[in-house]
């Protein structure tokens, strides 16, 4: 700390040498404060500089001004935060003529505590009052701060420290107005065209442009400061190259490369993207993360949102900041603070505000609505249901209303909150129907609750909506509303958007790798009729997108493949016929696995999303007999799948004609050459019936439903031993189970594996 002290007092009687020298002098000053956490420290720094009024040189001023904010930032104090202001105001007084006067006064009026009033003699002392007040009359600390922006600039246009704070100060406050973020997009411009090097100029331009909705114009601002590789610039332009439709990929690898080169303050604004969709414990992880880790989380975020979606990482980024853009710019937050109150269902944010208000938290985690319903009558607050079908949950209100006092809108609890408190009661009461009857088209349940309101209103026209009868009659939607809503505020969605479906087969089997690990083949059986055939292609060509997704729920990783493939036919083939492809990916083993599978038409735009859960087996314990997945083919010589020796025909789904045999394939781990073992193969009806029977396994005529036979283990170099079985059903029409369980006898060892099947006319 000694050292530190010293190097400090170096710096303050440095005499600068010319405007630029000490404009970079300060700048030099300010960023080192950063560094400094010893607040006695700097209460001594800041006592050994010449007092605001007697100072020959702004220069002790001016470090006196950014000594009080920096203790004030460690502090809190109101009173470390006014000497800062009454620096920076002498300091205008006094050398007016210096842009720093007005920089460092913009710095210390823009940080400082918000506007406080006393009323009534100080009883109110105590109480922060809502900033419009002050904003009304600019008087506002902020609105200050950019006069006194405005005054350094028109000294010096190429300060970019300024016009970047000009920037902050335009979307702090989400950006209302833009009027504000355009002065600072064309301070930012002339900041550039003067011959400032601030290199982070370009990327605060490139946001200005977002804010605006200028998405081009912020890729053009943000492409030479990605070039930097600084990682906020990259962020930067990341985000605009993701507004642009077309450049999703590009924009990922650039995102990539932030998180590798992360830095605290873009770590910051990147978690700020996405504190929207964050669960709690999520929040807590971040907190507790170092920089490294940090980079691991984000990472690690993405990869699951993408999985949960069944989409590629850079179309679920890509979605995201779309959302984003558009709810900062159409739902921007008139308040700073919060909305929470009797009747509001999403009174606080899990990791922090936003500067957009709720209808813009439930645009970024499910995307836009379906439809929008709003109810404009006497006795009725400014008021919007929106419509959503969620995936996996289904069809959800959310009742958004402006509440008495508020120009935001909440996301309120029942739509009751939609009726003006102080309406008459006739207002009131039709207002209520007329709520509910807007609304039928998308909640049929809501005429009942008209209907029974309508007899409860004639019978008794002044009864509060607070009675029992009311609040019965309406209770039952509302608590099945209020259940869904926060279910899908705990959750988002995002589906990519198909052109049509394709009804494609699959199947979803793993092996043992090489290397005692666990591998994933999906086999995909696509109809040929729904898709579209390369245009000018030798032949037939079809171009098809496949991915394998598998997310483990326990642990939060994701495993996934992501192919292109191109499939040749020697004619072009018509409905019933299909295109076969497989897709092979190593993975960590798990009882906790979904998969999703996605097939889309490259040409066509025709595609499909499936999915389900699956325990991905452990075939790394090499002293245990192991047994892989059932793989069920057709019975033909040859066939698309290749494992091993073996090339089969694999039968998607797996179903099978009553007259038709088929074969059996899987393969036993670990056994010892010449160990000798039996097999038993079972099949067990799911569906009930009688008189089911397996006619053979590998010759032997007729066989009982549970077959047994034995055989001498001759394993590979790897200790793989594939077995091939031809069944011949004699089964009636329904579906089953088949368990192979296998026997050393000699050691006694035992494993098993089991698959479905169904047998048709």
């Amino acid at each position: 700390m000694l050292l530190r002290a010293c190097f400090f007092s170096f710096l303050l009687i440095l005499p600068p040498c010319s405007a630029r020298a000490q404009a970079r002098d300060f700048m030099q000053f300010r960023d080192s404060l950063r560094g400094v956490t010893d607040v006695p420290a700097l209460y001594r720094m800041e006592r050994a500089l010449e007092q605001p009024g007697t100072a020959k040189t702004v220069g002790p001023v001016l470090q006196r001004g950014l000594i009080a904010i920096r203790i004030h930032e460690m502090t809190g104090d109101d009173a470390d935060a006014s000497r800062a202001r009454e620096a920076f105001e002498k300091a205008t007084q006094r050398f007016p003529s210096d842009p720093w006067s007005h920089y460092g006064a913009a710095l210390a009026l823009g940080g400082g505590p918000e506007k406080r009033l006393n009323v009534l003699g100080g009883a109110l002392s105590d109480v922060t009052v809502l900033q419009s007040f002050a904003e009304i009359r600019r008087k506002d600390p902020r609105s200050r701060a950019r006069v006194e922006l405005r005054r350094a600039l028109g000294l010096q246009p190429a300060f970019g420290a300024a016009a970047i704070y000009l920037a902050d100060l335009a979307v702090a406050d989400g950006g209302r107005s833009r009027d504000l973020v355009k002065e600072a997009r064309d301070a930012l411009k002339g900041a550039i065209s003067a011959g400032s090097t601030d290199p982070t100029l370009p990327a605060t331009l490139s946001r200005m442009e977002t804010t605006l909705g200028n998405y081009s114009e912020a890729a053009a601002a943000s492409e030479s400061a990605a070039a930097t590789g600084d990682a906020s610039a990259l962020r930067s332009r990341a985000e605009a190259l993701l507004l642009l439709p077309g450049r999703e990929e590009e924009a990922h690898r650039l995102y990539v490369r932030a998180l590798e080169r992360l830095t605290p303050d873009a770590a910051s604004v990147m978690f700020g993207d996405v504190q929207v969709l964050l669960t709690p414990a999520e929040a807590a992880e971040w907190k507790r993360a170092d920089l490294q880790q940090q980079a691991d989380w984000l990472t690690r975020f993405w990869d699951r949102r993408a999985a949960e979606s069944g989409v590629p990482v850079a179309e679920r980024l890509a979605t995201h900041y779309r959302r984003l853009a558009v709810a900062k710019q159409r739902y921007v937050r008139n308040s700073s603070r919060g909305t929470g109150g009797n009747g509001v269902l999403l009174p606080d944010a899990p990791a922090g505000k936003y500067p957009y208000d709720q209808r813009g938290v439930v645009l970024v985690r499910h995307g836009p609505p379906v439809a929008v319903v709003t109810t404009q009558t006497p006795g009725a607050l400014p008021n919007e249901t929106w419509v959503y079908n969620i995936p996996d949950q289904g069809a959800q209100l959310f009742h958004f209303v402006a509440l008495r006092g508020s120009s935001d809108y909440a996301l309120v609890s029942d739509i009751t909150k939609a009726i003006d408190p102080r309406a008459t009661t006739t207002y009131r009461n039709n207002a209520l129907i007329d709520l509910l009857q807007d609304r039928v088209a998308f909640e049929p349940k809501y005429q009942i609750a008209a209907s029974r309101l309508l007899a409860v209103f004639q019978r008794q026209p002044a009864v509060p909506l607070e009675d029992t009868n009311v609040r019965n009659i309406l209770e039952t939607f509302d608590a099945e509303y209020r259940r869904g809503a926060r279910e899908a505020l705990r959750t988002e969605s995002h589906r990519h958007e198909y052109e049509g479906d394709i009804k494609y087969l699959h199947d979803i089997f793993t092996f043992r790798t090489p290397f005692s690990r666990t591998e994933v083949t999906a086999a995909f059986a696509v109809p040929a009729g729904d898709l579209v055939p390369l245009v000018g292609s030798a032949g037939t060509r079809y171009a098809l997108r496949l991915s394998v997704i598998l997310l483990d729920t326990l642990q939060g990783t994701v495993t996934r493949a992501d192919t292109a493939i191109e499939i040749d036919a020697r004619r072009q083939l018509t409905n019933g016929e299909y295109l076969r492809a497989n897709v092979t990916l190593p993975v960590i083993p798990s009882e906790h696995v979904v998969y999703k599978l996605a097939v889309e038409d490259v040409v066509g735009g025709r595609g499909s999303l499936v999915g389900g859960r699956r325990a991905l087996r452990d075939y790394g314990n090499a002293d245990r007999l192991l047994v892989s997945d059932i793989v069920l083919a057709l019975p033909d010589t040859a066939g698309e799948w290749v494992r091993g020796s073996q090339r089969l025909a694999l039968a998607l789904p797996r179903s099978f004609s009553a007259a038709r045999p088929f074969t059996v394939f899987y393969e036993v781990y670990n056994f010892l050459p010449g160990e000798a073992y039996s097999t038993r193969i079972t099949v067990t009806p799911i569906d009930g019936g009688a008189g089911r029977r397996i006619k053979s396994i590998v010759g032997g005529g007729a066989k009982p439903i549970q077959v047994t036979f034995d055989g001498v283990a001759a394993p590979d170099g790897s200790n793989v031993m594939q077995e091939v079985r031809q069944v011949a059903t004699e089964l009636a029409t329904g579906r089953y189970r088949m368990t192979i369980e296998i026997t050393g006898k000699t050691s006694g060892r035992t494993a098993s594996t089991q698959t479905e099947f169904t047998v048709t006319d």
